[in-house]
Parts: C-alpha cells; sequence; structure tokens
C-alpha cells in the first residue's frame, strides 16, 4: 500500500504566470540595459539566454490559505513495529494537534478478515469479540525544536525545524501466531472514549502477518509441497538522503529492501541506523 507521507493541515493555491522582461517600463534608466526611444526595455543578449535557462515568474493571482476537511487529524506515516512479545505488533501513525483544542486518543482496529475490518465501528469496549474484530488504545507524544541536541535541527525558521505535531502509537494484542491480519487507525476525542458511535477519521486498511512463536521456522509451499524454511529478515543502515532522480539515494536503496522482501520471503526488517541524512531541515527527514 501506498502510505501518506506528508500531513496537510492547509493548502493555498498559486498561479504563477511566465514573466516576459520585454515591453516592460524600466524601473532603472541607469542600468546597462539597451533603451528604445518609447521607455520600455530591450534585453541584452546575456539577458535573453538567461532568459531561455531560468525563465522568470511572476506570481499572478492565489486562492489565499483554506483548511483541509479533517485535515489535522486524518492518520499518516502509518507503520509497524516488533515488539518483544510475540504475539504483538505495535504500529505507529501521526497526525496533526487536532480540532478545535479537543484531546485524541489514538485506537486501532484490527482482525483476520478484510472485510469485517473496513466495516467496523468504534466500539467502547477495548476488545471486541462479534465479527472476529478486535480494538486496542494507545497513547500519544511529540517533540519541541528545544528537545533537539543543537543547531540547526532546533532552529524555529523555515527550512530548519518542523513540528511533528502528535505521533502516536497502540499495541495489537493477543494475536494468533503467524496469521495474516488486517488492520486501521484513527483517533477519537477523548470526552468521546465511552460513547457508542463516536465520530472517527479512520486511514485505509492495511495488513501484516503476525510473528512467529520463538524456536520455529516459517512454512512455505512450493513444488516440494509444504515445508518449513529458514526465517529471514533483512539488515540494513544508511538509508541516504531523499533527492531527485539518480541522486535519490533514499528511495533507491529502499527500492532495493522492497524487491528483496518481495522476491525472497522475507519476514521483517532492521533498520538500525542513519534512517535519514536530514541535516536539521524538517521537510528533508518528512520526505
Amino acid at each position: 500500500p501506498s502510505f501518506p507521507i506528508i500531513r496537510e493541515d492547509s493548502c493555498e493555491f498559486r498561479l504563477w504566470l511566465l514573466h516576459d522582461k520585454g515591453g516592460e517600463e524600466d524601473p532603472n534608466p541607469d542600468d546597462d540595459d539597451e533603451i528604445q526611444g518609447d521607455d520600455t526595455i530591450v534585453p541584452t543578449e546575456m539577458e535573453e539566454k538567461a532568459s531561455k535557462l531560468h525563465p522568470i515568474y511572476k506570481l499572478g493571482a492565489t486562492s489565499g490559505p483554506f483548511n483541509i476537511r479533517h485535515g489535522s487529524i486524518q492518520p499518516v506515516m502509518v507503520h509497524l513495529a516488533l515488539t518483544t512479545n510475540d504475539d504483538e505488533m505495535l504500529v505507529h501513525f501521526a497526525t496533526g494537534n487536532g480540532e478545535h483544542g479537543q484531546t485524541y486518543v489514538p485506537v486501532v482496529m484490527f482482525g483476520p478478515q478484510e472485510d469485517d475490518v473496513q466495516s467496523a465501528n468504534y466500539s467502547s469496549s477495548p476488545r471486541t469479540s462479534g465479527a472476529e474484530v478486535f480494538m486496542d488504545v494507545g497513547h500519544s507524544t511529540t517533540y519541541k525544536a528545544s528537545d533537539m541536541c543543537q543547531a540547526p535541527a532546533n532552529v524555529e525558521e523555515p527550512g530548519k525545524f518542523t513540528s511533528p505535531k502528535l505521533l502516536h502509537s497502540v499495541t495489537m494484542t493477543h494475536l494468533d501466531p503467524d496469521s495474516t491480519y488486517y488492520y486501521k487507525v484513527g483517533v477519537v476525542k477523548r470526552d468521546q472514549l465511552n460513547d457508542s458511535n463516536p465520530s472517527v477519521v479512520w486511514s485505509d486498511v492495511y495488513t501484516f502477518q503476525s510473528p512467529l512463536p520463538p524456536g520455529t521456522m516459517p512454512l512455505v509451499v512450493d513444488a516440494d509441497g509444504e515445508h518449513s524454511a529458514p526465517l529471514k529478515f533483512v539488515v540494513y543502515a544508511d538509508q541516504g538522503l531523499p533527492g531527485y532522480g539518480n541522486n535519490d539515494d533514499a528511495k533507491r536503496v529502499l527500492k532495493f529492501a522492497a524487491r528483496e522482501i518481495s522476491s525472497n520471503g522475507i519476514r521483517a526488517v532492521h533498520h538500525f541506523g542513519d534512517l535519514s541524512y536530514a541535516q536539521g531541515a524538517g521537510h528533508i527527514w518528512d520526505a
């Protein structure tokens, strides 16, 4: 599945127009431009070459900022992690700070059937059993610029520190071993936790395979029938720096890891350092 990466609370549309310098009144008549008798600018040969290489744009119109509906409570950056217990799976995700000053609590709904999870509504009971759909409640945290170790990571200005808003963690518990589960996450207003049908903005439904019991090997089915096989997992570090084209090292490393997972029966990934070379730039970290 594709996960939303960047949280979008608000948006603004801007119309940029290609700026043609010819015919514009010269604000600096004493510069090196060649001036015609009608007081219009004739770009020099060097300026004409530069404008072709680096076009100049002017802001023609703007919509003004507007808020995106549920943008501050829509789950993004959904990802999983193992815990120290073999019958659990931890899910992390992020949202904005919520709407209208409300305090929110993260929840996850999960079960073995995708359709049941897709149609399931929030229940005030911590775990429900009706349609084999279960729910667990988690906790939230965040960090500030002052929590960062040094500049430029702790500098609050454009291109530097970016607030993560709220970071949520929920643990799915009592999982059957080596089983396929489906799940979705969302946040509930704290004062509606005991309501029978509160309003929840859910993520899409995703899937995972629960951990194997300690000391066991996964079963595979191939031309030789069903048999046990070695447990395989990927270990790597130094993710690389996001960029463009051939310079996008981070995307290239991720592509290699994804190819290994899909083609070689990988059950887990252990990333143990240098997840991002953000160099203090919050937007690069988010990318």
